[in-house]
């Protein structure tokens, strides 16, 4: 039984912070992307340089406002939700899509993540990612791989999902010949991954991978939304919540009790 959940012998803070020690190093890349290196070329200024460090509070605050309690995990998704977001997004514009994305995600008891609803209503207002180009995609690819081996290593993430999403999302890259250095690397790995929001059994995740993989073609390809990635990582989660109740119905409640205790050690 143990070989179709992912399982890890650390504790949830310990790995809440092992991840959040990763996502540092992106907000570091952030910063000196979006305002550090525009500055020093007389293209920016100080409050670019602060702003993804504003969005990361802000964004703490709100959780911790409607959770009504401190978690590590706040801390992940601050710092994810700090990178992610276009640097031009108005202020007023992210508190406010903060602030509904997480009565929706507490409307739905936080079985969604906030972050994608949150990133959904900005992107849709604002129609704009942020794209690494020159020196500084290079930089972004290799911060991705040493996270792929960090995240693997440590058992941080379910690594079933990881490996087929981003094998489907590497080969309809390639096949359509329009590799976009986005957000979407990033996002595969510490939100597509998540373990609080994919199927608990194996198979269940290859099917929800599979899934996630055909929500890509179909709005990026097909439809030509610039917000793709999150809204099929959005179907994902729902999805995912189907399959589980799925699972609850097909196994005897003493087999999933049993995985479930597994699942938590």
């Amino acid at each position: 039984m143990n070989s179709i959940l992912y399982r890890s012998d650390n504790n949830v803070d310990d790995n809440n912070y092992k991840i959040a020690f990763l996502l540092i190093f992106f907000l570091i890349f952030k910063i000196f992307y979006t305002g550090i290196y525009p500055f020093i070329n007389g293209n920016g200024n100080l409050y670019l340089i602060f702003k993804p460090l504003i969005i990361y509070l802000i964004y703490y605050i709100v959780l911790i406002i409607f959770n009504r309690k401190n978690n590590s995990y706040y801390i992940v998704l601050s710092l994810i939700i700090s990178f992610i977001i276009p640097i031009d997004t108005p202020l007023y514009v992210f508190i406010i899509g903060s602030i509904v994305g997480n009565i929706i995600s507490f409307l739905c008891k936080n079985k969604i993540s906030s972050v994608v609803i949150s990133y959904l209503l900005i992107t849709v207002y604002l129609f704009n990612i942020d794209i690494y180009t020159g020196i500084f995609k290079y930089i972004y690819l290799f911060l991705i791989f040493i996270s792929f081996i960090y995240l693997i290593t440590n058992k941080l993430v379910k690594t079933r999902v990881l490996f087929i999403s981003f094998i489907l999302i590497l080969m309809i890259n390639i096949i359509s010949n329009n590799f976009i250095f986005d957000i979407s690397m990033f996002c595969l790995l510490f939100v597509v991954s998540d373990n609080r929001y994919t199927p608990v059994t194996g198979y269940s995740q290859v099917i929800s991978s599979i899934l996630f993989g055909v929500f890509i073609y179909i709005f990026r390809y097909i439809l030509e939304l610039n917000y793709y990635f999150f809204l099929s990582i959005l179907l994902q989660e729902l999805l995912s919540i189907i399959i589980n109740y799925c699972n609850i119905k097909l196994y005897d409640n003493k087999v999933i009790n049993h995985l479930f205790a597994l699942h938590k050690i």
